[in-house]
């Protein structure tokens, strides 16, 4: 249960702060988003691949397409959902990306760098001074 909450938690978190490439991103954030996003677009996938199993197993059993049409809608809005998934996780993906290179001390120019970046993710995260422990 706890784990639920953690994964829908930093999913919802990182789309929330989808356009913030000034603030940080901490490891263990950064790596419950991104595997709360690839279960995302995994269950999506299955989901696609029931009602296009269902579409075909209805075609085959010669069902009209009034029967069919649920399926139909039901299996474009989760190809709608993926499409948008897909292109807000570019968007989602590059700050928190930046953020977590923020958080580990690197400038975010690191990010153009292909292999290296995802090294700079699993670095811990850098103490920042403040006033009250400098």
């Amino acid at each position: 249960m706890r784990l639920k909450l953690i994964l829908l938690s930093s999913f919802t978190e990182a789309w929330k702060r989808a356009f913030d490439f000034k603030g940080i991103t901490t490891r263990r954030k950064f790596w419950y988003y991104m595997l709360s996003s690839n279960l995302f677009i995994f269950l999506l996938n299955i989901a696609i691949f029931f009602c296009s199993f269902l579409r075909e197993l209805l075609r085959r059993l010669d069902a009209s397409s009034f029967e069919t049409l649920p399926v139909e809608v039901l299996s474009a809005f989760f190809i709608f959902v993926v499409l948008i998934h897909f292109y807000g996780t570019f968007i989602v993906g590059t700050s928190i990306f930046i953020r977590r290179l923020r958080d580990a001390g690197k400038s975010w120019l690191w990010f153009f760098v292909p292999v290296w970046n995802i090294y700079l993710c699993t670095k811990p995260t850098r103490n920042l001074l403040t006033e009250n422990n400098s």
